[in-house]
């Protein structure tokens, strides 16, 4: 009897494992949940998911804001699906490092970085490279482990056409000095580094009599550091009276510290333009800014990642995926600053 169980009891785990082997009738056999093909990245949808994408920026100036924004906008209306972490290190390296491992930590398919400090942000991209992940990024790292670096325009650009502004303003008041104080954005960030020597070179190249140079100090793109820069600056360089700024928040922050004491001699230069540059523009309380067609770069930069997690990324031999340079800045001021009003 012990022995005709038994052997009941082997037919029945024999069928049971047999029905769970047997694929049903019409479909084909499936991965498992959470895989995906060879060549497929885990997270697309041929794997069952959509991609997720991260973007990590230095900080959340009126520029990058918007620009951040653009990225996921395009991103978003070409995949409603995807998911699009934006991350913002308030200019603070180790905070970018941190934010870079949660974005790995995340699973994303691609991380974009744009660095606050190129030698500082290599160990992320070597991170990022490390996990398996698509890494593109926005301006120079000590780092080839990349994939792509999207480059809309050279970073000296903007400042070159500030320069070329007051050059040319200069010489139509061929009776007046010039004094300048250049706010800058942050030493290692290769981009505040471009704008602040295309600026200089361009001014210093024209060989104007009336234009000299007196100050500059980092001011890491922040407001309140730009005016506390520019309080200091009313009181141990009076002369100044042009403050070229590396971006329109610091633009604010030297406007705030001239109303405050008085001074309505002095000329603000910016660069963003932006809700907050547009503003001050009409305002009057500054004269110029070079506006950055973030729509134009924001959709460029989201087309780039498109094209890299599809494949249909046309890319150089140097990993580098480029724009349209000519559509990326405009000089603004009283002329034209009105057919940018919102």
């Amino acid at each position: 009897m012990k022995k005709f169980f038994a052997l009941v009891l082997a037919l029945s785990l024999m069928l049971t494992l047999a029905a769970c082997q047997k694929e049903p009738a019409g479909e084909e056999s499936k991965a498992p949940a959470g895989t995906a093909e060879p060549g497929t990245p885990a997270n697309s949808p041929e794997g069952g998911k959509t991609y997720k994408v991260g973007l990590s920026f230095p900080v959340m100036d009126a520029g990058q804001t918007a620009l951040s924004g653009l990225i996921k906008d395009t991103l978003l209306a070409a995949d409603p699906n995807m998911e699009v972490f934006i991350t913002s290190a308030d200019g603070n390296n180790e905070k970018q490092l941190a934010d870079v491992e949660d974005l790995i930590t995340k699973g994303c398919d691609l991380i974009y970085l744009m660095a606050a400090d190129g030698d500082a942000m290599a160990p992320a991209v070597d991170a990022i490279h490390n996990a398996g992940i698509l890494c593109g990024i926005a301006r120079d790292v000590s780092s080839e482990n990349y994939d792509f670096k999207y480059v809309s325009a050279p970073s000296e650009l903007p400042g070159e056409l500030q320069g070329e502004w007051l050059v040319e303003y200069a010489k139509a008041h061929p009776d007046e000095t010039f004094n300048i104080g250049h706010v800058s954005g942050t030493a290692t960030n290769s981009g505040a580094v471009a704008r602040r020597d295309g600026f200089y070179n361009t001014v210093m190249a024209a060989g104007l009599d009336n234009v000299n140079w007196v100050v500059e100090q980092d001011c890491n793109y922040i407001t309140e550091t730009a005016q506390a820069c520019v309080e200091g600056w009313l009181l141990s360089h009076p002369e100044v009276n042009v403050l070229c700024c590396a971006n329109d928040d610091m633009a604010m922050g030297a406007s705030n510290a001239v109303l405050a004491a008085g001074r309505s001699d002095i000329m603000i230069l910016g660069i963003d333009g932006q809700d907050t540059g547009i503003s001050m523009l009409s305002e009057g309380s500054m004269s110029m800014t070079v506006r950055m067609n973030v729509e134009y770069v924001g959709s460029g930069a989201a087309d780039a990642i498109l094209g890299m997690l599809d494949g249909t990324a046309e890319i150089t031999d140097d990993k580098v995926i480029y724009g349209d340079m000519d559509k990326i800045y405009t000089s603004l001021d009283e002329s034209n600053v009105a057919e940018y009003k919102k």
